[in-house]
């Protein structure tokens, strides 16, 4: 993971490891690294990640934000970089190709389970409710088991009206009306299955 060592004139005063981002320094001791010193803002700078990259943002410090020697309100990092603020040295480190660290307020033990739950969400678009292509499933299969059903039945009406022979014409308007029916439904399913996914 990308670390910031601080230094203090020679000596190195420590490391912290960018656990999340942003990762904030300055005089307030609710920053991820409290600097207590009267040259730093209560919140004088903080490190963030975007566009792939880990950037340096001055707060809006008294003081400035310098980044390699040059006053900077943001500015992208890389490893090796020093960032002075009042009298202390951060050196950035990052070692290649690695990723983002995690969002402040997200445990890096429940990514895992996160990562999982856009695809519960895919599937129920809130608590509570069933997975909506199944449902739409279900309903589908039902209505062609009973567009089935009414289609026996269309048959056993004509036959009862006077034999298949003379009923033809009407049992064919019969099946082809449940049809359309049928078709109209599907058509219903298909357009709210792809408008909820």
């Amino acid at each position: 993971m990308a670390m910031v060592t601080i230094l203090f004139g020679n000596e190195t005063i420590g490391s912290h490891t960018l656990v999340h981002v942003p990762f904030s320094f300055g005089r307030d001791p609710k920053c991820d690294v409290p600097i207590d010193n009267a040259a730093l803002s209560r919140t004088h700078c903080r490190i963030s990640h975007m566009g792939g990259m880990f950037h340096i943002e001055d707060m809006r410090s008294s003081n400035g934000t310098f980044l390699n020697g040059e006053k900077v309100d943001g500015a992208p990092l890389k490893d090796g970089d020093q960032i002075r603020i009042g009298k202390y040295v951060l050196v950035f480190h990052q070692a290649p190709g690695e990723g983002p660290p995690v969002a402040k307020g997200f445990s890096a033990a429940k990514a895992p389970e996160a990562a999982a739950e856009p695809a519960a969400a895919a599937s129920a678009k809130g608590a509570g409710f069933p997975d909506i292509g199944q449902t739409f499933q279900l309903d589908a299969n039902a209505l062609q088991q009973q567009a089935a059903v009414g289609t026996h039945r269309a048959i056993d009406v004509a036959k009862a009206a006077g034999g298949e022979k003379k009923s033809g014409a009407g049992l064919y308007a019969i099946i082809g009306l449940l049809a359309v029916i049928v078709l109209g439904l599907a058509a219903a399913v298909v357009y709210l299955v792809t408008k909820g996914g």
